[in-house]
């Protein structure tokens, strides 16, 4: 029986640039999510946008403002909340 990921969210960059891989992605995902919000369009190669419109392999998730503003938010406490755990842990052992 053959399974394949449902999605897979890509965010390295904008598009899949190893054409290897996304010549053989269809083979193991059912669609490709690259979070693309709709300011980052022009950044886009002409080939990628012409992929993005002409197959159902590449959907975007298109954030909005609000969305990547408030993301960035939470990324940026759980970053924080993790360096000052460390930081803590450091200081308890340092003491220890």
């Amino acid at each position: 029986m053959e399974r394949k990921m449902k999605r897979f969210i890509y965010y390295p960059d904008f598009e899949v640039r190893d054409e290897t891989w996304l010549k053989f992605a269809p083979l193991y995902l059912e669609e490709i999510n690259p979070i693309i919000p709709f300011s980052g369009e022009k950044h886009l190669s002409k080939e990628f946008a012409n992929l993005i419109e002409s197959s159902d392999l590449i959907k975007p998730i298109r954030p909005t403002d609000n969305q990547g503003r408030t993301s960035s938010l939470d990324a940026t406490g759980k970053d924080m909340q993790m360096k000052n755990t460390n930081l803590l842990n450091y200081i308890l052992s340092v003491w220890n």
